[in-house]
């Protein structure tokens, strides 16, 4: 799965569990993408980070993984 943000030079920070990212979560690996193993639910939240600048807007998606 890949994650953009549309802010050049913004970190984005994600979590995998559902839960809110703040700028502790795992940062996106730019370029890598992340895999999403294991059956089950999914939900990725992430965040843009870039100093100087207001956080983004977290961004949601749920993905079903057989």
């Amino acid at each position: 799965m890949h994650i953009f943000c549309s802010t050049s030079g913004a970190t984005i920070y994600y979590t995998l569990d559902g839960s809110t990212p703040t700028t502790s979560s795992s940062v996106y690996p730019s370029g890598d993408g992340i895999l999403l193993s294991g059956a089950g639910t999914k939900t990725v939240k992430a965040i843009g980070v870039k100093t100087g600048l207001s956080n983004s807007a977290i961004a949601t998606a749920t993905f079903q993984i057989q």
